[in-house]
């Protein structure tokens, strides 16, 4: 990562976004990237994550699978600062039935339909 902010952005104060599956897994990544390049700037994309959650709901495409390691409300308030309490309950929630939103779920059409209404 940090090679790749000195050989292609000239402003090397850019903030990288990530975005996973919405469970542990995927958190424990980005927790752990994050920790690995502390002078990057690296944040959960919260537009995504947000994006995935709506998706979800309105189609009923959380998914079930292995059990989760315990992510609690605290840490994902931290997390996703933008989040209510009754969003951030709905989630836990979720996980500690062992569902998850995976990121597949921002599909192509999706992550063009969002770009294009930033743009214009």
């Amino acid at each position: 990562m940090k090679e790749h902010q000195k050989s292609y952005f000239r402003n090397t104060e850019n903030a990288y976004r990530y975005f996973g599956d919405l469970d542990d897994e995927g958190l424990n990544i980005f927790l752990s990237l994050a920790d690995r390049v502390p002078d990057i700037n690296i944040k959960l994309w919260q537009e995504g994550y947000d994006k995935m959650l709506k998706l979800a709901e309105k189609n009923n495409k959380w998914r079930v699978y292995k059990a989760q390691k315990n992510i609690g409300e605290e840490k994902i308030s931290i997390l996703f600062p933008d989040w209510d309490y009754e969003t951030i309950k709905k989630v836990v929630s979720r996980f500690l039935e062992n569902e998850y939103i995976p990121q597949e779920i921002l599909n192509y059409q999706v992550l063009k339909n969002m770009f294009k209404k930033k743009r214009g």
